[in-house]
């Protein structure tokens, strides 16, 4: 609910009020949806701008809603903003661009090397690509060997 770095003219702190409290609560209520992705500062796919996350407000989502809270433009968050989302609540950060972008920069490098590849190796090496950039935030959301 709220905006996710999506929209010209708004800027982090206005995409991380989003919805009050009492609209998140309603809608839950009102859709019995299992899990919620809210509004908290982040941005959207490739979009550049400032990102700065609303803890506070999303300790606070966290304290009255009884369900797992997901965190859409999580790609290129740090560490810190990684492991502050997690104790807040969020449950599943999306990280969507960031694996794209890889599997992207791997088949460009693959058919750059490599011109003549068959179908198989280049998609071998998108796996790859993937496979290594879920690794890498596995380890910085430290949930490897972790189920919920």
């Amino acid at each position: 609910m709220g905006y996710v770095g999506c929209c010209d003219g708004l800027d982090a702190e206005q995409m991380s009020k989003g919805s009050s409290l009492g609209e998140v609560a309603d809608f839950v209520d009102k859709t019995k949806i299992d899990a919620l992705a809210i509004a908290v500062g982040t941005n959207h796919g490739t979009i550049r701008g400032n990102v700065k996350l609303n803890f506070p407000r999303l300790g606070e989502l966290n304290s009255v809603l009884n369900m797992p809270l997901v965190l859409h433009g999580g790609s290129r968050l740090g560490k810190e903003e990684y492991r502050n989302s997690i104790q807040s609540g969020i449950t599943k950060i999306n990280i969507a661009t960031d694996m794209s972008m890889a599997a992207a920069g791997r088949l460009k490098n693959e058919l750059t090397n490599n011109p003549g590849a068959n179908y198989i190796h280049l998609m071998t090496a998108v796996k790859k690509g993937v496979k290594d950039s879920v690794r890498k935030y596995m380890l910085e959301f430290d949930c490897i060997s972790k189920a919920i």
